[in-house]
């Protein structure tokens, strides 16, 4: 994808990524097993001189991500903030190597590594072992994403993203009680009124 992350960009996670396979895995043969690559750098870089060599250069163009299912195993990774599309990967066929989190999203808590994915350290000093171990444990493997797949039906639908979100609000209107004693009041309408339309939406009632 795009260099996108912190503007440190020689410590970006990204950029280090791209680095370490295209240099020190490519001298070992491992870069074979990986298809990685940056597709564009943001405009308000484009004043740092990136040695752009150092990293294989840039790729032609984004894939849709229908077509990672091809892969094994797909590599999570920040860029700007967290990873938007973490929970739509834990759905697929393939399991996910997801690189340790600067940022996180709301249902990380409900996620265990070696259950639903295969955790790797945000240095990446071990992507080369559990890239392997991905590789190389076909049962364990399958067990992890049958995992991911059903925490995946359970909760990336519609109803059950709503329902956070719905909670996460509260938990907002709690913290504002504390400017206004009306706001629980005022909240319980409200939450009633959306629940509502939500599953008139739905065709649910």
């Amino acid at each position: 994808g795009s260099l996108t992350g912190p503007m440190d960009d020689y410590q970006n996670p990204r950029w280090r990524l791209n680095r370490l396979v295209a240099g020190e895995f490519s001298t070992t043969g491992l870069s074979n097993h990986f298809d990685v690559g940056l597709t564009s750098i943001p405009s308000h870089r484009n004043h740092l001189q990136l040695n752009l060599t150092s990293v294989g250069g840039l790729k032609e163009s984004l894939r849709p991500m229908s077509e990672f299912q091809r892969y094994v195993a797909i590599l999570d990774i920040d860029g700007n903030s967290w990873s938007s599309r973490f929970g739509t990967l834990l759905c697929f066929n393939s399991v996910i190597l997801k690189v340790e989190p600067q940022y996180v999203d709301y249902f990380m808590k409900d996620l265990q590594p070696w259950k639903h994915f295969i955790p790797v350290k945000y240095d990446l000093s071990d992507l080369a072992k559990q890239a392997a171990f991905a590789m190389n444990n076909e049962r364990a493997v399958r067990e992890i994403i049958t995992a991911a797949n059903t925490w995946c039906r359970e909760r990336m639908v519609r109803q059950s993203i709503a329902d956070d979100f719905l909670d996460i609000w509260e938990t907002y209107v709690e913290l504002l009680d504390v400017a206004d004693p009306n706001w629980p009041k005022l909240w319980r309408t409200e939450k009633k009124r959306i629940v509502n339309d939500t599953r008139n939406q739905m065709g649910l009632l």
